[in-house]
């Protein structure tokens, strides 16, 4: 059957239907409820029914009535066919030269081809592990004509290793299930990894796994996002919570792509939707669900950085590399967390805290934000030079790092000393900042997103410290269990949230915003909002305190407990870099 229909572009999500009329065999097509035009021609008489093709020649006069649109003749499998059989016929005399336009169109059909079969072997890879996921099957247990496929590279050997069971004890392991309860494979290796697994202390709950079922032939479209929502992410009022309750995890997926479509890096540096698609999804998906530092603290952080990006005008500043850099450090800032602390990790021994000595969280964030970009089909960098790649792993880096609390006093004071010539050189058309002076600007713009729960109006900026402060009380009580010394802050019979928020206010978010809005103005708004919300945790305390009580409590926050010294004569650059694991 060969038909003849008005040109149509679709996207993913369009609804097609397909009729048959059953008095003339006629198709009726209708592409999101519009009817289009469709001829249909008849079967030729020579139809072979059994080999299902007409003769040459038929084809050939079929063709002929029915020319492709030059847009898409070069693409089409029966134009390339042609066009070889064509080029056979050319062929050269001895001693004569290819002609450049042979050459060119030569190199373009390989370049293609390469293209195609990359494609291909990627989709055999992940219809193998969506496979294998779907059964519970493992490497081991494939043919070898598939192993080939799914066989990791020594980069994703090294990452898988690094990351295998990172909040599990050092030393004896411990039984959470036994065999019976929790059925496990023949194999024995397996038996003892999984039940080494089970015993991460570290956490508060199991770790995420990737989709492979839902990134192999993704669907979505960008379309479906509500216009209301898109505006709200240039402002300080998008509220996770009310849009979680209506959305499901994809959604908000859309929305980060959006973000990315609005600052142009889709086009600037040839990202392949599908695959900036598919490394949202899974990056989302390592995330754990607990209480706080879960997928949605990490939208959180990104909409607030998407809204400096905006509106302080940082482009100004920074390069499109540099924007790019900022917003995949917020994407993976906390991936994989535990919802316990470094301090945990420390006293519980984990192996996370014997790998990464110090930063040991942030550490671990960087290395699983790593790991994701290494997968073939989250290569959002397939189009880069090798340069840009590794100069956005280096902001993405130290942006991370950054969001260690035992910075925060480092990377404010470095960041006072260059307010006043940032500011200076932002005001000018055309700004040239140094190295170090826009490290020390992505650095405080990265930990004011991460904190940036008190600038938002004060019902979502209360449902934040609610989550925050059970987080810390679910770490107090593991800390019982297993008869640690308990974190004082997080003492639920110690712990009075008013007071606790008022100090974290005012000791370390009040002075990072201040330096910002030094650097850029409009950010004086936020400080605004912030002050609202400080008095409503004063009228509380006030309200459910007695008359003693705010009198008896500290004033100092106890976040800035453990802070690192300021180093003189040593640059923010190399303050990081040794906070990173070598």
């Amino acid at each position: 059957i060969y038909t003849m229909a008005e040109e149509v572009v679709l996207h993913p999500g369009d609804l097609i239907k397909l009729k048959r009329d059953c008095k003339d065999g006629t198709w009726k097509v209708e592409v999101n409820g519009k009817r289009m035009k469709l001829f249909v021609a008849p079967l030729p008489e020579n139809y072979n029914a059994g080999k299902g093709e007409p003769s040459q020649s038929k084809r050939n006069s079929l063709s002929k009535k029915s020319t492709l649109p030059e847009s898409n003749a070069r693409s089409h499998p029966k134009q390339r066919k042609k066009n070889r059989q064509s080029s056979r016929r050319e062929k050269l005399k001895p001693g004569q030269t290819i002609p450049q336009n042979m050459l060119r169109s030569l190199s373009k059909e390989v370049d293609r081809c390469k293209e195609d079969t990359q494609e291909l072997k990627l989709e055999m890879r992940l219809l193998i592990k969506a496979y294998q996921q779907e059964y519970n099957i493992a490497f081991e247990q494939l043919p070898d004509s598939l192993k080939i496929f799914v066989e990791p590279t020594m980069e994703e050997r090294y990452f898988e290793r690094m990351l295998d069971a990172p909040f599990s004890q050092i030393g004896p392991p411990v039984v959470i299930k036994t065999v019976d309860e929790n059925p496990m494979p023949k194999n024995d290796a397996t038996k003892q990894l999984l039940l080494l697994k089970s015993a991460e202390l570290g956490s508060l709950c199991n770790k995420g796994t990737i989709p492979f079922k839902t990134i192999l032939s993704p669907v979505y479209n960008l379309n479906a996002v509500s216009q209301d929502h898109l505006d709200d992410l240039f402002t300080r009022n998008f509220d996770v919570f009310t849009v979680k309750l209506n959305h499901d995890f994809e959604y908000f997926v859309m929305l980060v792509m959006h973000m990315f479509h609005r600052l142009n890096l889709l086009e600037t540096f040839k990202i392949p939707e599908v695959y900036l698609y598919r490394f949202l999804v899974v990056m989302g998906r390592k995330y754990r669900d607990v209480p706080f530092h879960n997928y949605y603290h990490s939208f959180n952080v990104t909409q607030t950085m998407f809204y400096f990006l905006t509106t302080c005008q940082a482009e100004k500043v920074l390069t499109p590399i540099e924007m790019l850099s900022m917003l995949l450090a917020a994407i993976g800032h906390d991936a994989d967390h535990p919802g316990l602390n470094n301090n945990f990790q420390e006293k519980a021994n984990t192996r996370c805290a014997v790998l990464h000595k110090r930063s040991i969280l942030e550490n671990h964030h960087l290395l699983t934000t790593r790991y994701v970009l290494t997968l073939p089909e989250c290569n959002i960098f397939c189009n880069l030079q090798e340069e840009e790649v590794e100069q956005i792993f280096y902001y993405v880096r130290h942006l991370i790092l950054a969001t260690d609390l035992s910075l925060h006093g480092v990377i404010l004071k470095k960041m006072e000393e260059k307010a006043k010539y940032v500011h200076k050189q932002w005001k000018q058309e055309s700004p040239q900042l140094d190295p170090e002076s826009k490290l020390r600007v992505m650095c405080i713009l990265m930990k004011c997103s991460d904190l940036s729960n008190e600038i938002r109006p004060r019902d979502i900026s209360q449902r934040w410290a609610k989550l925050i402060i059970s987080e810390f009380l679910a770490q107090s009580k593991k800390e019982m269990e297993l008869q640690m010394e308990v974190t004082p802050w997080m003492d639920g019979r110690k712990i009075i949230i008013s007071k606790e928020q008022i100090n974290f206010i005012n000791g370390l978010c009040i002075p990072l915003y201040n330096c910002l809005a030094s650097i850029f103005p409009v950010i004086s708004e936020c400080i605004e909002e912030m002050h609202t919300n400080l008095d409503h945790w004063h009228n509380h305390l006030n309200l459910w305190g007695n008359e003693n009580t705010p009198a008896n409590l500290a004033d100092k926050s106890l976040w800035l407990e453990n802070q690192q010294k300021v180093k003189k004569g040593v640059s923010l650059d190399d303050t990081l870099k040794e906070n990173a694991t070598k």
